[in-house]
């Protein structure tokens, strides 16, 4: 509800230079990410919460979501108590095809690493 309140509160001009701060970011990233299929990130602060703890901190997703780019979060790594630490896969916008290749080729090269170990 805080977050709502705030929202509320911007003005006109306080949203226009954000959607300019906004687009800017988003050209400068697209320009990056579409060198690659994918780039990894983080995907969450730590291990994976207990389901009963709710989903996470989705502060690694927050500036993805915000220019319009696929992700994928996989768990590819384990914390010390067995609990899935995701690495983010992302891509640039409209290029989902490569993303999703990209993040398959990565799960099976984790499996097949399980599977040799």
């Amino acid at each position: 509800m805080r977050l709502v309140r705030q929202g509320r509160a911007l003005s006109a001009v306080d949203l226009v230079t954000a959607w300019t701060h906004r687009d800017r970011l988003r050209r400068k990233l697209i320009a990056l990410v579409s060198k690659y299929d994918a780039v990894l990130t983080f995907a969450s602060t730590g291990p994976a919460p207990l389901a009963s703890e709710g989903t996470g901190d989705p502060i690694f997703a927050t500036l993805w979501t915000l220019i319009g780019a696929p992700a994928y979060s996989l768990p590819l790594l384990r914390s010390e108590s067995g609990l899935p630490i995701g690495v983010q896969a992302v891509g640039a916008p409209g290029r989902d095809g490569e993303l999703t290749s990209a993040a398959a080729w990565l799960m099976r090269e984790a499996a097949d690493s399980k599977a040799g170990s």
